[in-house]
């Protein structure tokens, strides 16, 4: 899927990328840059299918899906360096392999960056859980709240994310 994508946007003979985006990259509504072509919504989901099996790049895919009705040439950049780094490392993804002899083990890992977009100050949240060693659940998303600290952005994260844990703990028990 990757390799086809990379083709339709002329990215199959791109420079290899090794990271999904830059760490000095804050997308906002107002980037300089020219008003992009049309075919960044097709861009963006088409990254946002890839997620399905490459939560690694959840956090910039939702990031650029925000800015789909006022993309400028930096956002067409940054969605472009995403779909570089999947095709660079198109071999890689999620592997269904459950650690033998643990039980029905759960693990959960959650985390949040305290007011991370610069247009509404809202923070954002993500985990991953994994169910025998396998990741069965993630998300990467904006809180639904402006928080007044890290710590409450880390609170709010570690609520949604033990709901989420426990309805999961709990069709497993079902099953």
């Amino acid at each position: 899927y990757i390799e086809t994508v990379a083709r339709r946007f002329g990215q199959q003979d791109a420079n290899p990328v090794y990271s999904p985006a830059d760490k000095n990259l804050q997308l906002r509504k107002d980037m300089p840059g020219e008003t992009c072509p049309g075919d960044y919504r097709a861009l963006v989901g088409s990254l946002i299918y890839a997620v399905q099996t490459r939560p690694d790049v959840a956090t910039i895919v939702s990031s650029l899906s925000r800015y789909l009705d006022c993309p400028t040439s930096t956002h067409w950049s940054a969605a472009i360096r995403v779909l570089r780094f999947l095709y660079t490392t198109r071999h890689k993804s999620l592997l269904f392999q459950p650690t033998i002899n643990k039980g029905s083990e759960l693990a959960v890992y959650v985390d949040a960056s305290y007011n991370s977009d610069p247009d509404t100050s809202r923070s954002r949240s993500g985990y991953i859980i994994l169910f025998n060693g396998c990741p069965i659940a993630w998300r990467s998303n904006m809180q639904p709240i402006v928080t007044r600290s890290s710590c409450e952005a880390e609170y709010i994260a570690l609520s949604d994310t033990g709901r989420e844990a426990i309805w999961l703990k709990r069709l497993a028990t079902e099953i």
